[in-house]
């Protein structure tokens, strides 16, 4: 399942010292448990599906573009490269488009 894989790349990140993905991957796995418990409540972790966690990180994506073109109109430029950065990490779990 995903969410093992991005836990296991949670530990990796954590052993390596990745600040950015360590932050970025704690991040997505709390929208996913919060998307598994208001889908289905008590047996959120049985219930959860792959199609659910890759449904939460194109919505997490979206955002962090969404913020990206936000910064970019502010003049914030620290902000767009940490945006990126953190966008580049979560299309990284995503299957590639055609």
């Amino acid at each position: 399942m995903l969410t093992r894989e991005l836990r296991l790349s949670l530990t990796t990140a954590l052993k390596t010292k990745d600040r950015r993905r360590v932050e970025t991957i704690r991040f997505l796995l709390a929208a996913i448990q919060y998307t598994a418990i208001a889908k289905y409540g008590a047996k959120s972790e049985e219930a959860l599906t792959d199609a659910d966690v890759l449904e939460t990180i194109k919505k997490q994506a979206k955002t962090h573009r969404e913020s990206i073109s936000a910064f970019e109109k502010a003049g914030r430029p620290e902000l767009v490269a940490k945006e990126q950065e953190e966008l580049a990490i979560l299309e990284s779990y995503l299957p590639t488009q055609l």
